[in-house]
């Protein structure tokens, strides 16, 4: 009588692991899309800034705002063919091998610390954005220099948010992948 609840129990959290790998991976191919259509649109708006505004302002906010976008762009087009690359070797009729599993953990174990770091940097340019705004606005070293500020908290803000979900997404899914091994 116990046996076929346990063979139960384990249908129910294979479907459960696979339920959260698709949802995992739909989560990284959302991100990758968005780090490449922000890329797009920030690399934009920095060349229209730099090429039709003659006010400093706008011209030190586009600096920024194409170096960060040639990130986004470098960066959304990595996790897109890498999400595609891993997709069918977890997305297999059942629950994916041992071996895929613990690789996928041992990435994921990896990944976690990295972002944490990005996380922190990219607080420290928020706050060097914050105060090249203050110089330039207040400490009056100029406009290019309030813009370059205000470039780099605009950046800086969109990659925090990112960073943000991304980890929570990566630690989620580490977390039900312990869970399962």
């Amino acid at each position: 009588m116990g046996e076929p609840n346990v063979m139960t129990k384990r249908k129910e959290t294979e479907e459960q692991l696979r339920e959260h790998i698709r949802s995992f991976l739909r989560g990284e191919m959302r991100t990758a899309l968005l780090l490449l259509g922000w890329g797009a649109v920030a690399f934009s708006l920095g060349a229209w800034c730099w090429s039709t505004q003659p006010d400093l302002l706008y011209q030190g906010m586009s600096f920024p705002l194409m170096v960060f976008a040639a990130i986004h762009l470098a960066t959304g087009l990595m996790q897109f063919v890498q999400t595609r690359k891993k997709a069918p070797k977890l997305l297999t009729k059942g629950v994916p091998e041992r071996p895929v599993l613990m690789q996928e953990l041992l990435r994921l174990d990896i990944l976690l610390p990295r972002l944490k770091f990005y996380r922190k940097t990219t607080l420290g340019i928020v706050l060097i954005g914050l105060a090249m705004v203050l110089a330039g606005s207040l400490g009056g070293f100029g406009r290019y220099m309030t813009g370059t500020g205000s470039g780099l908290i605009l950046q800086a803000a969109v990659t925090l948010a990112i960073d943000l979900f991304s980890g929570m997404r990566a630690g989620l899914f580490q977390h039900e992948l312990r869970r399962f091994l």
